[in-house]
C-alpha cells in the first residue's frame, strides 16, 4: 500500500500515525469497516478510525466479516476459532448498536460479496497484516474503492521504521507502551455513530444463534485439522485465558517460561493475538502495571520485531529467500541427508524420537506448541528433512496447518530463527547446522519432565469425547479413522474382510499381487491432493505416468488432461489405507450383523458376539449392505435405496499381452478397461493384468460361476491381444462403481452415520472425502 502523506486532523494523534494510506474518500453509502486481525469490539484502532470517518463523513458504518474457504490451510480448526472470535464481535458491536454482518463461502454462498460491498463504499478501512496472501486480498479491495490501512497490532507503529529491523535492539529502545498506548491516557473516545440498515445484498448470519457445527460442514475446508474444545476463539475466551495467568502465573514468568511441562506458566495467547480477540494494548497496559518487565520485554520487543520484519520484508517472509545469505550457505555447505525422515512421520509425530514426536502431537491434537519447544522442534526439522529448503518447507507447512497461532509474524519470524533468521553466525561450524545456532532434542529433553509433558500433550481436546465404531476398513472408513485419530477421539474399526481396503485391496498370487479392485485413482479436490502429497513423498503413493490407449474394434490413443494426474498405492493399493489406520484399533475378520438404538447410543453385536455400546457408529459398508443391516425402516435405509451400484467381474491374468499399451478403455466388449500391473509402483515381476468387466456384462452374469466369469473374460481378453489366456482368474465384485450417488457428504441419524463412495460418487477420492466428513462432523457436534 502507498505510504501515508498527510494525517486527516479529525483523528486522534495516536491513531493517525497508525495509518500506512489514507485515499481520498469518494461518494458512497456508507464507511466499510473489514476485520481480518482485529476481530474486537474493544481499543480497536481500525475500528475507531472507521467510526471518526464515519462521523467527518456523515454516513453510516458497516462492519462486514467474510470468511473464506481458499485462505492457506482453510481447516475446521481455523474456521471455527475465526468464527468464535466473529460472534463475540458481532454480540458487542449490536450492543453498541451497531451492526456487522457475516458472510461465509459453504455451499450454495459462494457469492464475492465482499467485492460488491466495497464497490458501494465511500471508503473501506481495514488492518495491516504483512502476510501475503491477505496483502494480496487488500490490494484487490484497494483497486476497487479508496482503502485505509491501518496497523492495529503493534504498539511501536508499523510505518514509524524506515527499514527492515534484523535485531531486538531496535525495538527495544522505541518500545515506550505508556505513550504509544493510543488507549492509555483516556483522553478521548470513537464517536456513536449510526449503522448502516440497509440490504447488503446476501443473508447475513447471526453468529450469536447458529451452529457453528452445522455450519462449518458446510465448508469445503480441510475436516480433517479439527476444533479443539479448551482453546475457543473469541475476547470472551481471550480474556479469561488473559486474566486468569494476570492473576499470579504472570509473576512466576520470568522464572518458568521455558519449562514446557509447565504449560500454564505463560499465557498461550498467541492464537488471540493473532486473530485480534484481545488487544496488546491492553494486555501491555496491565503486564506493565503488575511490573512483569520479562513478559513485557516478549511482547514488545521479540513480538513487534517480527512484525516490523515481515513488513518490510521485500520477499515473501516464509521462503528460502527471506533468510539471510550467511545462513544459506552455510545450511547448503553442511546439509547432511542421512538422517531424513519420511514427511508422514514428521507430521504424525512416529519418528521414534519421543520429544520431537510428542511436540508434532501438541500442534496436530491442540493447535498449539511451548514457544520453548517450538524453537527445538524447528531445528530438529534440519537433521530429520533432505536439506534446508525442506525443512523450510516443513516448518511452515506443519506449523500453519496445525497452529492457531501460524500464518502470524511472530510464528513466522521464531520459525525462521531456526534457519538463522534474526540471529548472527556461530563458530565453530556443525554438521547439519553449519553456523547457525544449534540446539538439541536430546540435551532438551534431559532437561524436561518428559512424563508431565505428555500427560499435558495427551490430554482429550474436550470434557467428553464419544466413543465411535467405524464399520468397514475400505477408505471410507480409514480416512475417518484417521480423523477421529488426529483428534484423539477413541475410535475402533472392523472390517469383515482378512484385509483392510475394500475395492482398494490387493490378491496375492505367485506371480506377483494384483490390486484386482480399484486400478488407479485421480485427484481434483486439493485437500485430498494435501494427503496424498504427504502420502506420497513418503512411499505411499505414487503417480502413475501411462501410456494409455483405446479399443473399440482398433486401437488408438486415449488422452486424457488431468489436473493431478493418475495414482496409485504403492507397493499395493491398499498402502493407503494401511497408512490411514497405523495407530487405529482395527480388527478384521469381525462381520457386523445389527446396530441397535440403547439410550442415547447404539448397541452393536456381530456374528461372534456383541461389541459394545458406542456413542457414534460410522458405517462405510457399501449402501446395499447397510440397508440390509439397519433394516428398511431406518431413516438411513430410506435414503441409502436411492444408491444405485453396478457390479463387475475382474480377472487376473498372468503372461504377456504383446500390447504397447499399460492400459486401457475397451468398448464394444465385455471388457470395458484393462490394466498392466507389473508396470507398478512397487509392483515388479512378471507380466500381469487385471481385467475389470463392463457393468452390463457383469449385471447380466451376475450369479455366474468364477470358472465361467473366467472363461469368458479371458476370450474378451484374446479378442484384443490375439493370445490365448486358459489360466484366467475372476473375482465377482457385487458392488462395485456407483452409478447414482446421494450427492451429499455423509448421511446422519441421531449419531449412526453413513459415509462412502454412495454419498459422494463412485471415484477414490469421493470416498476419502465421505469418511473425513463424516468423522469431522462427530468431531465438531462434540467440542463446539
Amino acid at each position: 500500500m502507498s505510504q501515508l502523506s498527510l494525517r486527516p486532523p479529525f483523528l486522534p494523534p495516536l491513531l493517525a500515525e497508525r495509518l500506512l494510506s489514507n485515499p481520498a474518500p469518494r461518494a458512497g453509502e456508507f464507511v466499510l469497516y473489514w476485520p481480518r486481525v482485529s476481530v474486537r469490539a474493544q481499543e480497536n484502532p481500525a475500528l475507531d478510525v472507521a467510526r471518526f470517518l464515519a462521523a467527518e463523513l456523515d454516513l453510516p458504518l458497516l462492519t462486514y466479516h467474510g470468511l473464506s474457504e481458499r485462505y492457506p490451510h482453510a481447516s475446521d480448526r481455523h474456521h471455527a476459532f475465526i468464527l468464535q472470535g466473529a460472534r463475540d464481535m458481532q454480540r458487542a458491536l449490536r450492543e453498541r448498536g451497531e451492526r456487522l454482518v457475516s458472510h461465509v463461502q459453504r455451499r450454495g454462498h459462494r457469492q464475492d460479496t465482499l467485492k460488491a460491498l466495497a464497490q458501494r463504499a465511500a471508503v473501506v478501512v481495514v488492518e495491516a497484516m504483512p502476510m501475503p496472501f491477505l496483502q494480496r486480498w487488500t490490494q484487490v479491495v484497494a483497486e476497487l474503492a479508496p482503502l485505509w490501512e491501518v496497523d492495529a497490532s503493534c504498539l511501536v507503529p508499523l510505518g514509524s521504521l524506515d527499514k527492515q529491523p534484523q535485531r531486538a535492539f531496535a525495538l527495544r529502545k522505541k518500545t515506550t507502551p505508556l505513550r504509544q498506548d493510543p488507549y492509555a491516557a483516556g483522553d478521548w473516545d470513537p464517536p456513536t455513530v449510526r449503522a448502516f440498515g440497509g440490504d447488503v445484498g446476501f443473508a447475513s448470519l447471526d453468529l450469536t444463534q447458529i451452529d457453528l457445527a452445522e455450519l462449518i460442514g458446510q465448508c469445503d475446508v480441510d475436516h480433517t485439522v479439527c476444533p479443539v474444545a479448551h482453546t475457543q476463539g473469541g475476547s470472551v475466551a481471550a480474556t479469561e485465558r488473559w486474566e486468569a495467568f494476570l492473576d499470579g502465573p504472570i509473576q512466576r514468568y520470568a522464572r518458568d517460561r521455558n519449562n514446557a511441562a509447565r504449560p500454564l506458566a505463560v499465557s498461550r495467547l498467541s492464537p488471540w493475538l493473532h486473530y485480534g480477540h484481545i488487544s496488546p494494548f491492553r494486555v501491555a497496559r496491565q503486564a506493565m502495571a503488575v511490573g512483569a518487565d520479562k513478559f513485557l520485554d516478549e511482547l514488545l520487543v521479540w513480538r513487534e520485531l517480527a512484525w516490523h520484519h515481515c513488513h518490510h520484508a521485500q520477499v515473501h517472509p516464509q521462503t528460502w529467500e527471506a533468510l539471510p545469505q550467511w545462513a544459506r550457505d552455510t545450511l547448503l555447505e553442511h546439509e547432511d541427508h542421512s538422517s531424513a525422515q519420511p514427511p508422514w512421520n514428521l507430521d504424525e509425530g512416529r519418528t521414534g524420537i519421543e520429544l520431537f514426536d510428542l511436540c508434532a502431537r501438541s500442534l496436530r491434537t491442540h493447535g498449539e506448541l511451548h514457544n520453548n519447544l517450538r524453537m527445538t522442534w524447528g531445528k530438529a526439522l534440519l537433521g530429520l528433512s533432505h536439506g534446508p529448503k525442506e525443512a523450510l518447507a516443513w516448518l511452515f507447512g506443519i506449523n500453519n496447518r496445525y497452529a492457531l497461532d501460524g500464518r502470524d509474524p511472530n510464528s513466522v519470524a521464531g520459525l525462521s530463527w531456526c534457519l538463522g533468521n534474526l540471529d548472527r553466525p556461530f563458530a565453530p561450524a556443525r554438521p547439519v547446522f553449519g553456523r547457525v545456532r544449534s540446539r538439541s532434542v536430546a540435551q532438551h529433553a534431559k532437561r524436561l519432565d518428559i512424563p508431565q509433558y505428555r500427560r499435558w500433550v495427551e490430554r482429550p481436546i474436550g470434557q467428553r469425547l464419544p466413543r465411535v465404531l467405524v464399520v468397514g476398513a475400505g477408505l471410507a472408513g480409514a480416512a475417518a479413522a484417521w480423523t477421529l485419530r488426529q483428534a484423539g477421539v477413541p475410535h475402533r474399526v472392523v472390517d469383515k474382510g482378512r484385509g483392510v481396503g475394500g475395492r482398494m485391496s490387493s490378491r496375492r498370487s505367485e506371480a506377483g499381487r494384483f490390486d484386482h479392485g480399484a486400478q488407479c485413482f485421480t485427484v481434483r479436490d486439493d485437500r485430498f491432493f494435501r494427503t496424498l502429497d504427504l502420502l506420497a513423498q513418503s512411499g505411499h503413493a505414487a503417480q502413475w505416468h501411462a501410456r494409455l490407449g483405446r479399443f473399440d474394434g482398433t486401437w488408438s490413443p486415449l488422452e486424457l488432461e488431468l489436473e493431478h494426474g493418475r495414482w496409485v498405492g504403492a507397493p499395493t493399493m491398499n498402502a493407503i489405507p494401511k497408512a490411514l489406520l497405523e495407530g487405529s484399533e482395527v480388527d478384521l475378520g469381525v462381520r457386523v450383523t445389527g446396530v441397535h438404538r440403547e439410550g442415547d447410543g447404539w448397541r452393536v453385536v456381530s456374528a461372534d458376539g456383541e461389541l459394545g455400546l458406542f456413542d457414534e457408529v460410522i458405517l462405510t459398508l457399501p449402501a446395499p449392505q447397510a440397508v440390509a443391516l439397519l433394516g428398511p425402516e431406518n431413516p438411513l435405509s430410506q435414503e441409502l435405496a436411492r444408491v444405485q451400484i453396478a457390479p463387475c467381474w475382474a480377472g487376473l491374468a498372468v503372461g504377456e499381452a504383446g500390447l504397447e499399451w499399460e492400459a486401457a478403455e475397451v468398448v464394444g466388449s465385455p471388457l470395458r478397461w484393462v490394466a498392466r500391473q507389473d508396470v507398478l509402483a512397487g509392483r515388479q515381476g512378471v507380466e500381469r493384468w487385471v481385467l475389470h468387466a463392463s457393468p452390463q456384462w457383469s449385471a447380466a452374469n451376475l450369479e455366474c460361476t468364477k470358472e465361467q466369469a473366467a472363461q469368458a473374460l479371458g476370450q474378451a481378453f484374446t479378442e484384443l491381444t490375439g493370445r490365448a489366456w486358459p489360466e484366467l482368474q475372476a473375482h465377482r465384485w457385487r458392488y462395485s462403481l456407483v452409478t447414482q450417488a446421494l450427492g451429499v457428504d455423509f448421511l446422519s441419524h441421531q449419531g449412526l452415520r453413513h459415509a462412502g463412495d454412495g454419498c459422494l460418487g463412485g471415484r477414490v477420492e469421493a470416498a476419502y472425502l465421505s469418511g473425513v466428513a463424516a468423522a469431522g462432523a462427530v468431531v465438531r457436534e462434540a467440542v463446539l
